[in-house]
């Protein structure tokens, strides 16, 4: 390459490097991001590690325990002595119980689960203390150890956003909860015990909220409903309407506290509640509906189902907000949402308020619906409302096979007869292709049900409507055109199951025929019973034939 050639190379790319430069000043380029050095990889705890923390937490607890019974075999010693007064016996627990606070305060807090155990034993025997000035030494009243117990918790609160400790969180609970049920002055339904409850309910809420914390209004859900029932035994069992009325709307408050406090603390801290977090609130919940329902219905039986049915929509009200406020698809807590309004719509609506006469028809209507509310992809939450609607289907079931219920024999047969139709039906709609053959034994289960059901109504019905002495031949004649109907919708969407069920009615109704009808005296109607049971066994065979080719072609597809 001569001097000339090399010359103009560099020109084209300094004008090359231009271009590109005046580029990059256009579409505003950032610069190259700098390379860091990655982080160092964290050292993985060794296998014993593990261990050796559980070891040295349950020696935490067992220490916690020492500290708490060498203060009361210290103050017993004192007494037995006769140095410590009792007031010097106070005097020194609360010491003690100060000081074991404030050396968990002065230590370290690198492990601050480990570290809260003193704190936690300092705050047990501040509340022995707190109650023990009342009850056991009379210091002071009922309302003084209620103030100091408070006292107490609120320094519990203020440790747990130190030290983030279970173990505090459980003394709180419980230390706050047991004042009802250890002063008699807050026993009962009072206005001051709700006020009690109403204020720590309320504390517990907005601080789990503020702190992003879920076990404590849990916790404190449990402790509030169970001791408000345990310390109100005479509320639901001989006290007046006007307490009666007084309790269950106290109850509906505070647990609306803690529903409204689940809601804010998802919504507040953009994180709505685990499946496991859901679920663990369940049992609450029919705890509260069976509490308050019980108490409503002392007060009216009629008004109680339309208050259990308000409360349900109170639950998913608020389910909605929270799905609405967090713009999310769906939240994990919609099974347990659904699973309990399920209970209440099964009970409220379908056992109380739902006349008797009427039950079967509306399960009928559930079948009937069956095909249109199929779940659709993606609403795996909607399981509650089917099983519901299983429960309902099974037991009017098991009621029109029996014949039970106080039905006319017409209104009977004919449930029976729309009863099976509609199982057919509803098990026909569902997609031939996964979910039938996932669940083969199950929807052949159904079927048979079905069949039973529809030959029961016929046998009613001929019973009705046939010539006397001949009912029994024309049942016989239902049940083989029935089972034809069955083979006929067999051939028609090619479908083993059904051809099946249908030689299961075929089955039955040539046993009836060769044992029972033919058996008659009259040579015609044995004529004709052979003639139909013969065509019909004959029909039935042929397409059993043709339902194993269905069979393998199914199990290739």
């Amino acid at each position: 390459m001569d001097q000339s050639e090399s010359a103009g190379l560099r020109t084209e790319i300094r004008a090359l490097a231009e271009r590109v430069a005046a580029l990059e000043r256009l579409q505003s380029v950032p610069p190259p991001p700098l390379l860091q050095p990655p982080p160092p990889p964290r050292p993985r705890a060794a296998a014993g590690d593990s261990e050796n923390r559980q070891a040295g937490n349950a020696l935490g607890v067992v220490a916690a325990v020492c500290f708490v019974l060498a203060a009361s075999f210290l103050i017993k010693l004192a007494v037995d002595s006769g140095w410590l007064t009792p007031a010097r016996q106070l005097g020194l627990a609360a010491l003690l119980g100060a000081s074991l606070i404030a050396a968990g305060l002065a230590l370290p807090r690198r492990e601050d689960g480990y570290t809260g155990l003193l704190p936690a034993s300092g705050i047990v025997i501040l509340y022995l203390a707190a109650y023990g000035g009342n009850l056991y030494y009379g210091f002071y009243g009922p309302w003084l150890a209620a103030a100091a117990a408070s006292a107490v918790s609120a320094l519990a609160l203020f440790l747990l956003s130190r030290f983030r400790s279970e173990v505090i969180l459980a003394v709180a609970v419980i230390g706050t909860y047991a004042c009802p049920l250890l002063l008699p002055a807050l026993k009962g339904a009072s206005f001051e015990s709700m006020v009690f409850f109403a204020v720590w309910d309320a504390a517990f809420v907005l601080w789990a909220a503020w702190n992003n914390e879920r076990s404590l209004p849990l916790m404190a859900c449990y402790m509030a409903l169970g001791v408000f029932a345990a310390s109100s035994p005479t509320v639901y069992w001989n006290a007046p309407q006007a307490d009666l009325g007084k309790a269950a709307l106290f109850q509906f408050m505070q647990f609306a506290v803690f529903l409204g406090g689940v809601g804010y603390s998802s919504i507040h801290n953009r994180k709505p509640l685990s499946p496991r977090e859901a679920w663990s609130f369940f049992p609450a919940l029919l705890f509260f509906y069976a509490t308050e329902y019980s108490l409503i219905a002392r007060i009216s039986s009629q008004w109680a189902p339309w208050a259990a049915l308000a409360f349900a929509g109170l639950v998913y009200g608020v389910y909605l907000v929270a799905h609405e406020s967090l713009e999310r698809e769906s939240l994990e807590s919609a099974p347990m949402v659904n699973a309990f309004v399920a209970v209440v719509l099964l009970h409220a609506f379908y056992l109380e308020l739902l006349p008797e006469r009427w039950a079967p028809w509306f399960a009928v209507l559930l079948l009937a619906a069956a095909p249109a509310l199929r779940r659709p992809a993606g609403s795996g939450a909607l399981w509650p409302f089917g099983a519901a609607a299983l429960v309902v289907i099974g037991m009017n079931y098991l009621t029109l096979f029996f014949g039970r219920g106080g039905r006319g024999p017409w209104e009977a047969g004919f449930l029976n007869v729309a009863f099976s139709g509609l199982m057919v039906f509803g098990a026909l709609a569902l997609p031939a292709s996964e979910e039938r053959r996932s669940g083969r034994d199950l929807w052949f289960c159904a079927l048979l049900a079905a069949a039973a059901q529809g030959m029961m109504g016929l046998h009613r019905l001929a019973h009705l409507a046939g010539p006397e002495g001949y009912e029994r031949f024309l049942a016989t004649l239902l049940w083989a055109l029935f089972a034809l109907g069955l083979l006929g919708l067999a051939e028609a969407r090619r479908d083993p199951l059904v051809a099946k069920s249908a030689v299961f009615v075929l089955g039955i109704t040539a046993g009836k025929g060769l044992l029972f009808d033919v058996a008659a005296n009259q040579p015609v109607v044995r004529i004709v019973c052979l003639l139909v049971l013969g065509s019909a066994l004959y029909l039935g065979g042929l397409l059993l034939r043709r339902a194993a080719a269905w069979d393998k072609t199914e199990a290739h597809s």
